[in-house]
């Protein structure tokens, strides 16, 4: 039997042994068509995004000696720092929220190297029983003013009471910078305006309020230091007659 040996019409053997060992090979009869070879790489993985801005809120109390119109600089949490206008209507002691944005870097997903970790031995540690509780104290006799103790303190726990009234703020409020719709609270022992977030943006201590009355069927006058607040409310009988309860407790009448 003979062997026939590159008897092909399109494919050169010698040719074959000679570009065998490269990288790209030549196929005869294709027009010297390179096949390349796919070689791995490593490249580390680019960052997930842009930077990001993000709205963050912080509450100041107005500090003494400050009046509406001056300005006062705030340190943000990030270190920076805020010039403010303190606006008409505030004064030393009033609560004042303040938004601002912060920058976030966009983080960098990280190449992870496998690293042999050590297997722990867990130690239990026992904790010492706790001491005994101290026995309680004997019972004293009640007094003899009891029903008027008794009395004083129930009415300083209505004064303490959370009381909060859903209401709508008037155009004549406007130099206070208060939104349509507020809540009125009587609570710790304070008149406070509270915004829909149930945030503080006015509050007087009670013995700072000094007059009030009901204007219309839903419409209420609440008189400040600074002026007169005028608000419309669903039950202002309810509102004005829990106020006056909590007034009278604060103020011992």
């Amino acid at each position: 039997m003979t062997s026939r040996i590159n008897t092909h019409p399109f494919f050169d053997f010698t040719d074959f042994q000679t570009q065998r060992a490269s990288p790209r090979r030549s196929v005869a009869g294709t027009g010297g068509l390179q096949i390349p070879i796919a070689q791995p790489t490593n490249q580390a993985m680019p960052p997930s995004g842009p930077p990001t801005k993000e709205q963050k809120t912080i509450k100041i109390t107005i500090p003494n000696g400050v009046k509406p119109g001056n300005k006062i600089n705030v340190n943000l949490p990030d270190g920076r720092k805020l010039s403010i206008t303190v606006p008409k209507g505030m004064k030393p002691g009033n609560v004042m929220k303040i938004n601002y944005e912060q920058t976030a870097a966009a983080p960098r997903v990280p190449v992870a190297t496998p690293i042999a970790t050590p297997i722990a031995t867990p130690v239990v540690h026992h904790a010492p029983p706790p001491p005994p509780a101290p026995p309680a104290p004997p019972l004293s006799p009640p007094s003899s003013n009891g029903t008027k103790t008794a009395a004083k303190r129930s009415s300083t726990a209505k004064g303490s009471h959370d009381m909060e009234f859903k209401a709508r703020s008037y155009a004549c409020n406007e130099e206070f910078g208060f939104p349509e719709n507020v809540t009125l609270s009587l609570a710790r022992g304070h008149f406070t305006v509270l915004d829909e977030d149930k945030d503080d943006l006015a509050s007087w201590p009670m013995n700072h309020v000094h007059d009030w009355s009901a204007t219309g069927k839903h419409d209420i006058e609440v008189h400040v230091p600074e002026g007169t607040l005028e608000f419309g409310i669903e039950d202002p009988e309810t509102f004005l007659t829990k106020l006056s309860i909590i007034h009278s407790a604060l103020s011992g009448e």
